[in-house]
């Protein structure tokens, strides 16, 4: 039985020895100081995911506030139309009027101080007068502005009816804008003149 209890004794000496040559064994260092490096790596990653983190619930406010400001606001779809293409205006999530340049407007001659260019607006929800809609309305072409000048003190846009409505933009002289390479006709916000979008203009009626 001592014998027994002896030999025992003996093999757990050796584990025991093995055990600890291994764990002061160089290997074992090194394993040790790459497990440490790993570490130093994750907490790096983990600070890392928590800056991206951050942003993504900073963008999340700032899309939050612009969605928020959008149901009070005057928009459109996008920033500009072609000639030919019809704008839709919505306040908030509402669409509240449609907006067209006549057909083969703009419309000037040589050697004139204005362009005439009309629209056709069709109000979605209520009666509008066409001065809150386009009275704001002016041309942009190569760094110079032609202002509407045109009145619309009677001019009302019924619901759910196309209406024309005139337009005179006073210019410097139509030449310039008859030769322009970069025309724009500029949609302010209603009652604001404040760029809201724009129609590119790529085709003028000389008369």
């Amino acid at each position: 039985m001592k014998k027994i209890i002896s030999a025992v004794a003996l093999i757990l000496c050796i584990a025991l020895s093995c055990c600890f040559a291994v764990a002061c064994s160089p290997d074992y260092g090194n394993e040790i100081e790459n497990l440490k490096n790993q570490i130093g790596e994750l907490e790096e990653i983990k600070i890392e995911l928590e800056e991206v983190k951050n942003e993504n619930n900073s963008l999340k406010d700032e899309l939050e506030e612009i969605k928020n400001s959008q149901d009070n606001v005057f928009w459109t779809e996008k920033q500009e139309y072609s000639q030919n293409e019809t704008m839709t205006v919505y306040y908030g999530n509402i669409a509240v009027f449609k907006i067209k340049i006549c057909e083969d407007n703009p419309e000037t001659k040589a050697g004139y101080d204005s362009v005439n260019c009309g629209f056709y607006i069709t109000s979605l929800i209520t009666d509008v007068w066409a001065g809150d809609i386009v009275k704001s309305s002016y041309f942009d072409y190569d760094n110079e502005v032609a202002l509407n000048t045109a009145e619309y003190n009677n001019s009302i846009c019924k619901k759910g009816v196309s209406t024309f409505i005139g337009g005179i933009f006073k210019c410097e002289l139509s030449d310039n804008f008859i030769s322009a390479t970069h025309i724009k006709l500029i949609i302010c916000v209603p009652g604001v003149p404040f760029p809201m979008a724009h129609f590119k203009i790529t085709k003028i009626t000389v008369v």
